[in-house]
């Protein structure tokens, strides 16, 4: 009884935890839009990006070498502005909440790689950009949306084999009888699987999570050390059943055939704003690098916009997913239990309030989802 009774308080005192972290969370998302559509307020209207414009093209004035000094400058802004704010959700508060495993300076070195790659990568996409404005003035909005769509599709093959070894250690699964199990289950539905990895995600975070990664030749498994240490193995193949479901139903697939649709509208705005406000705004035309803010701020509405319908998306296809889950694993209570687990290992809100989860959940609530799993097994 006593045992009972100290189960009980220790569940209600995880479901406050995760209550107050989630509020935390949710309040740093809604900062972080006004901060960075303020920046791009404040950049603009204080005519700084001109002045980043002016300073670029008088060090280096050729169109290629012009567009990289003045995204530097820009990038360097914006660096300034974001760093507060990124430390105090990033680092603070998950050591705050008790969730992460970071130093300060390994925190400092894992954020300087994922600056320093987003900086290059963002770079070569602004430089593409740029070079279609310059030579495309009425079609550059197609050729930029063809491009966006192929590196989506060549991002999605090959991420995780370029990137992912640059911030964790990943190894061949070790255990034979969850691998066997697991290969059984893709042999079952005729998916070929190149390989199940263990991840060391607890280098960074006591989080746990498992993710189905690439397509084709490079398809693979990524099962979190954390994950592994707080699930069984018939907890693991419900969880990983559910990835395997997203494939079967065709999610990647229909999820890029919806931003292809989304991308394609953004382009189109972005063109669309240029054409008719460039000049009147104060810019030389459309490939007048100032105008940059202007370009990110359209982006940045029509992300907002766009958010709620790309969640309900997203939910629709976790419900089938688990769907499929449900109906492969001999006991769903297998799949409540890994649910349970993953979300009070996560500190996340198994009931959350119904507007914020419509605005910003790409899943179902967890509660949401262990009612329906446990209806499920009572049929």
């Amino acid at each position: 009884m006593e045992s009972s009774s100290s189960d009980l308080k220790q569940s209600c005192d995880t479901s406050a935890q995760a209550k107050k972290y989630q509020a935390v969370r949710q309040k740093l998302f809604l900062w972080n839009l006004l901060l960075q559509g303020g920046a791009l307020f404040l950049v603009w209207g204080s005519g700084l990006t001109f002045f980043f414009r002016d300073r670029a093209f008088a060090l280096w004035p050729d169109p290629v070498r012009t567009t990289f000094l003045y995204f530097a400058f820009f990038s360097a802004y914006f660096l300034v502005l974001e760093l507060p704010m990124e430390f105090y959700s990033g680092f603070w508060v998950e050591k705050k909440f008790g969730l992460s495993n970071h130093r300060f300076w390994t925190w400092v070195w894992e954020e300087a790689k994922k600056r320093f790659l987003s900086f290059v990568f963002s770079l070569v996409l602004v430089e593409a950009l740029y070079f279609l404005l310059r030579s495309f003035s009425l079609h550059w909005w197609l050729f930029a949306w063809g491009g966006w769509i192929l590196m989506t599709v060549l991002l999605g093959k090959v991420a995780h084999i370029v990137l992912l070894p640059l911030f964790y250690k990943s190894e061949r699964l070790q255990n034979e009888s969850l691998r066997g199990k697991l290969f059984g289950l893709f042999e079952k539905h005729h998916f070929p699987i190149r390989e199940v990895y263990r991840i060391n995600l607890s280098k960074t975070t006591k989080k746990a999570n498992a993710a189905f990664a690439g397509f084709g030749s490079t398809r693979r498994i990524y099962l979190a050390d954390t994950f592994l240490e707080h699930c069984g193995e018939d907890e693991i193949i419900s969880v990983v059943a559910h990835e395997l479901g997203h494939a079967k139903r065709y999610h990647l697939l229909k999820s890029l055939g919806f931003n292809s649709a989304v991308s394609f509208l953004a382009f189109y705005a972005v063109y669309a704003v240029l054409n008719h406000w460039a000049r009147p705004l104060g810019f030389t035309g459309q490939a007048d690098l100032a105008a940059f803010p202007l370009i990110c701020l359209v982006g940045f509405l029509g992300g907002l916009i766009l958010l709620p319908p790309g969640n309900i998306l997203s939910r629709f296809h976790e419900r089938q997913a688990d769907d499929f889950a449900l109906k492969e694993i001999s006991n769903p209570s297998v799949f409540v239990s890994a649910l349970r687990k993953l979300g009070e290992t996560n500190l996340a809100d198994f009931e959350p309030n119904p507007v914020i989860e419509f605005l910003l959940y790409s899943h179902p609530s967890l509660g949401k989802r262990i009612r329906h799993a446990e209806r499920f097994s009572s049929k």
